[in-house]
């Protein structure tokens, strides 16, 4: 529900140039957040623990998980609104995060609202105003973009190199989550259509002793 998860608090070191880094702490506390995304296997708790966890690690003030759905040439995502969930839908190519699904790049940009690939339309849904935005390809192991990770608003006032790397991190980790959730739900319901199919035709055979009796 977009709001940070307490066990993780990240902090940053900082150079005599002002430059941020990622500090042990912060590293230690990256292995944990995988490990917390990967310990369940339902994606709609893979999203929601990914959003929490980066939310909480970088300085967004927002964050949107977008799953990529080639089939249906879509990305789509969830997202709170108010005291329900409400599923949200663009086409690959669409806005600044189908544009990233589209051509796999990462783009951070501190004027979003004077770049032409941002739709207004969904910040008025969300009812937000957007000002800057990291929007970040997430890749399965073939290179193939499965997911985009939209930050909104820094709380800094632009998202730096830091934000970049902490993404970078956990990438890989989201992406073996994503795929292995997905996995596990295709099996599930091909498990329950054979379920379904037996026992169907339980029934029919169940049906036809009678009548071939008579």
């Amino acid at each position: 529900k977009n709001k940070p998860v307490k066990p993780f608090e990240a902090k940053t070191d900082r150079s005599s140039g002002n430059e941020e880094k990622l500090s042990e702490k912060t590293l230690l506390k990256i292995i944990e957040a995988t490990q917390v995304v990967n310990s369940t296997y339902k994606l709609d708790d893979v999203l929601f623990g990914i959003v929490n966890i980066v939310q909480d690690l970088t300085s967004a003030d927002r964050v949107t998980l977008y799953i990529v759905d080639y089939s249906n040439g879509i990305l789509w995502s969830k997202i709170a609104l108010e005291s329900e969930m409400r599923e949200i839908k663009l086409r690959i190519g669409e806005g600044i995060a189908g544009w990233v699904a589209q051509n796999n790049q990462t783009l951070n940009i501190s004027n979003v609202q004077e770049d032409k690939r941002h739709n207004p339309v969904y910040d008025n849904i969300m009812d937000y105003y957007t000002t800057n935005m990291l929007c970040y390809p997430i890749n399965n192991r073939n290179g193939k973009v499965i997911g985009v990770l939209q930050l909104l608003n820094s709380k800094n006032g632009q998202f730096g190199k830091l934000d970049e790397e902490i993404l970078n991190l956990m990438s890989i980790n989201c992406a073996i989550a994503i795929e292995n959730s997905e996995l596990i739900d295709i099996k599930i319901k091909a498990e329950r259509e054979a379920s379904l199919h037996k026992l169907i035709n339980f029934l029919i055979e169940d049906i036809k002793q009678p009548v071939l009796i008579s």
